[in-house]
């Protein structure tokens, strides 16, 4: 009998391996090997196999983005035990996100449920809400509770909650905005994008520690090759002003770049005023600029608005309805 146990556990062991190395393939951005570790049939069943694809999903890396394929795929892995798919599924119905019905209760319900049962992203999350009032009343001292369960348990997004709590001085704690960064470092030596990127921030702002922009760089560095758009504006803002290194419009361009594909209104705007003044190509390419002050604008920046009335006035017809086209076509630049 305990042969016959064994041996129907290998199995699922293999899947759960295969699952494991897939997610760690996707946290590495090696999009097209966690894709293929998840292809056989068996695996496309297993509850944490259905999260990861949910999150391909919903990000865009290693799948088309569709945010209602993201909430079917959690859905369907809170049904089959994934208490992350749970969370993720309740945030879907408070945010109303890829067509859901919003529904704050039940969300914060299922929520709660997941982080009873030991999701550190569920518990970050009730934090979060805590902290904002997302679908109750605005409740800082519950977000402390919260953050400093999922930091227990080593969550990077705990300690970063918890950081918020000491640079503002709420829920009982004492402003103490070097605490804040220690946690931040916390979070940061985990290997969370969103802490690194912050370190550059203090680092460059002299926040909780001694101004380095040299160090800055570095944190915004590490930050970007995770592909997080806010530190590639980061970093492309020290090569295009010299805060730090060496002024390079071409890299500076990159890292623009590379965040306005990802729809960051900031770096469209940044990328943008480089192309209507020519800096890091080989001439002013209005085109282009007013591509970029448009998609900025759609996309909340204000400041890109008057930029690019002020360019439409100047573009010939021939330029706005190249432009036109781009933007039409969707096509990055």
């Amino acid at each position: 009998m305990k042969r016959l146990l064994l041996f129907l556990a290998l199995p699922s062991l293999a899947l759960a391996d295969a699952v494991a190395d897939a997610k760690a393939a996707w946290k590495a951005r090696d999009y097209p090997k966690a894709v293929k570790l998840l292809e056989p049939q068996e695996v496309a069943g297993h509850a944490d196999a259905l999260y990861l694809k949910g999150m391909m999903a919903e990000t865009g890396r290693g799948a088309s983005q569709s945010h209602k394929e993201a909430a079917r795929l959690y859905r369907e892995a809170m049904d089959k035990g994934s208490n992350d798919a749970t969370a993720a599924w309740g945030r879907y119905l408070i945010t109303a996100a890829g067509g859901v019905e919003k529904d704050a209760e039940r969300g914060l319900f299922f929520i709660r449920k997941a982080a009873e049962g030991g999701s550190t992203a569920a518990m970050t999350l009730l934090g979060d809400f805590a902290l904002s009032g997302t679908g109750q009343e605005a409740d800082p001292p519950t977000a402390a509770f919260w953050y400093q369960r999922a930091s227990a348990e080593k969550d990077p997004l705990g300690y970063l909650g918890l950081a918020k709590l000491y640079d503002a001085g709420v829920a009982g704690l004492a402003k103490d905005e070097s605490r804040a960064t220690v946690m931040v470092l916390e979070a940061a030596k985990l290997g969370e994008p969103l802490a690194m990127n912050d370190m550059g921030v203090r680092y460059q702002s002299g926040k909780g520690m001694a101004q380095d922009n040299v160090a800055a760089i570095g944190w915004f560095s590490m930050a970007a090759q995770h592909d997080l758009a806010a530190a590639l504006v980061n970093l492309g803002n020290c090569y295009e002003t010299g805060n730090g290194c060496v002024p390079d419009m071409d890299r500076a361009g990159q890292n623009y770049s590379a965040a306005a594909k990802q729809g960051h209104p900031l770096g469209q705007y940044l990328l943008a005023a480089l192309f209507e003044r020519g800096a890091g190509t080989e001439k002013p390419n209005p085109v282009f600029a007013y591509v970029n002050y448009t998609r900025s604008a759609a996309g909340g920046y204000k400041e890109a608005e008057a930029k690019r009335d002020a360019l439409k006035t100047v573009l010939t017809k021939e330029q706005l309805a190249e432009a036109e086209k781009v933007l039409a076509s969707g096509a990055s630049k």
